[in-house]
């Protein structure tokens, strides 16, 4: 009697071991499992995440309307940066003139168009799910992948690429900022559309550990250097903060999404010849040092932002340009700003007190007249308005007005 206790026993302890275990494997499914609590959970969190950046957004739009009357991405990022803490928010302009603004926290990116706030892409997800193209040649790119502005897997066989600093340079180490135009090659290796588009999308990602980890491409120096092929400007990556010479010599006839956390963007459009449109340049320009330069079908630039200071050679040579609409109070170098802007017609503005060289600001503009206030006292003043006929008043805070003006019968000087 005594072992058939001890026999029912075990088994009873056999029997609770294993409905203990379907218990465990049921309770790890629930848990873990494609349906479990805890992916539940993660998409929960996700959920809750996207609806609150949806909110950012829309707020943030309704304070840009009554702050400045009209939504664009200067007017949405400037309340953007004035919300947001750690979690840094980015906004620019998409190629069809809607606005995109991107976390570059959570890494992704929304779509507003039409009151509508949408999301359009999840980096993250794509750094889990994208593989490198099946053609892309595994010994020149082995381990590579690249993640373009779509958000989509990118041929990196199209481009040149280096990591420097914290990201990619889009361009070889030896080339991507470069100074010498003889030294310049450009860093898209692909061919070009009927239309003058590039192949696919640029890379906004890149990692070369196979997917483990992804960096941001943030400088394009040089990327598209004197490709007169590339008629349309591609989508350029949200997460640049350098482009310089960057479409110098191409043939893009419209600019619309530089980058907001571009400080300088100098040459980076020059001698584009069928340039006719600037959509806007971002709040936080520092430098367009000859960044329009022979561009000889703009006819006009959006307002300059109150951060730029350098505007050498800007707008040099761009001889149908007819409108000028501000000069920002921290610019120090206007030295031949519209030299040669031979459609430059009637003005009236300001040159602040803080600019140091003025040589040939307006040199060889035959049709420049109205009134210019000139409130600094610069270092280099030659030719400020060599070779132009029409009256021009010259006035203001500077004391150097009568030799500004030195020498040049149609100016006219009201000494305050």
């Amino acid at each position: 009697m005594k072992n058939n206790k001890n026999g029912i026993t075990l088994i009873a302890l056999v029997l609770t071991i294993i409905v203990l275990l379907i218990l465990a494997g049921v309770s790890i499914a629930m848990l873990s499992g494609e349906n479990g609590i805890l992916k539940q959970a993660t998409n929960a969190k996700e959920m809750t995440t996207k609806a609150e950046e949806k909110e950012i957004i829309k707020l943030a739009i309704n304070e840009a309307f009554i702050n400045h009357s009209n939504l664009t991405q200067n007017s949405l990022q400037e309340v953007l940066d004035n919300e947001s803490e750690n979690n840094e928010i980015l906004v620019t302009y998409n190629l069809d003139n809607t606005l995109s603004v991107f976390f570059t926290e959570s890494l992704r990116n929304y779509k507003v168009y039409n009151n509508i706030v949408e999301c359009d892409i999840d980096f993250k997800e794509a750094f889990k799910n994208e593989v490198a193209p099946e053609t892309q040649d595994e010994e020149r790119n082995n381990n590579v992948i690249g993640i373009g502005t779509d958000g989509k897997a990118v041929d990196m066989d199209l481009w040149n690429y280096c990591k420097i600093d914290n990201g990619y340079a889009l361009n070889t180490k030896e080339i991507y900022d470069t100074v010498s135009g003889n030294d310049r090659k450009a860093g898209y290796l692909g061919n070009y559309t009927d239309k003058g588009e590039i192949i696919g999308t640029m890379p906004q990602y890149i990692s070369e550990d196979g997917g483990n980890n992804f960096y941001p491409v943030i400088n394009i120096g040089n990327t598209f250097f004197n490709e007169d092929e590339l008629k349309v400007e591609p989508k350029i990556p949200v997460t640049v903060s350098k482009m310089k010479c960057t479409f110098s010599g191409c043939n893009i006839n419209k600019v619309t999404n530089i980058p907001p956390r571009c400080e300088e963007i100098r040459w980076s459009f020059e001698k584009n010849n069928q340039l006719t449109e600037v959509i806007e340049i971002p709040n936080d320009v520092v430098s367009l040092y000859g960044a329009f330069s022979r561009c000889v079908l703009l006819k006009k630039v959006p307002l300059l932002p109150e951060k730029l200071e350098n505007l050498q050679q800007t707008f040099a040579y761009c001889s149908n340009l007819e409108e000028i609409r501000n000069i920002p109070n921290s610019v120090t170098n206007m030295n031949q700003t519209f030299y040669n802007c031979s459609s430059l017609g009637k003005i009236e503005i300001t040159i602040p007190e803080n600019v140091t060289d003025i040589h040939q600001t307006f040199g060889f503009c035959p049709n420049l007249e109205g009134e210019i206030t000139v409130n600094c006292n610069p270092e280099n003043y030659t030719n400020f308005l060599q070779n132009t006929t029409k009256p021009i008043t010259l006035k203001g805070n500077s004391t150097m007005l009568n030799k500004i003006g030195e020498g040049r019968s149609n100016v006219t000087v009201i000494d305050e």
